[in-house]
């Protein structure tokens, strides 16, 4: 029970960044528009922006995922069942 709570805080932790992470990207990526449009930046590094946003996303949805299977795993140490992921060591 122990190690499926730990492992519920650190996917909450990783949660929380990669939500800070997407919201950070994304002010960048509005910064480069606005840099775009005024002609003091390149597209590529727009481009280049919005590939990194698309990664955080991704990130950010596989801790989500990694929460999902904890919130599982909790409920089946409560009914007495062995979790579904194996002990981080």
């Amino acid at each position: 029970m122990a190690g499926v709570l730990t492992r519920r805080q650190q996917a909450l932790g990783h949660v929380r960044n990669e939500i800070e992470r997407v919201a950070l990207v994304q002010e960048k990526v509005r910064r480069l528009s606005f840099e775009l449009n005024a002609g003091a930046a390149e597209l590529t590094a727009l481009l280049g922006s919005t590939i990194r946003i698309a990664e955080a996303d991704a990130a950010g949805r596989k801790s989500l995922d990694e929460l999902q299977q904890n919130r599982i795993d909790l409920f089946r140490v409560l009914r007495g069942a062995e979790p579904t992921t194996p002990p981080q060591s």
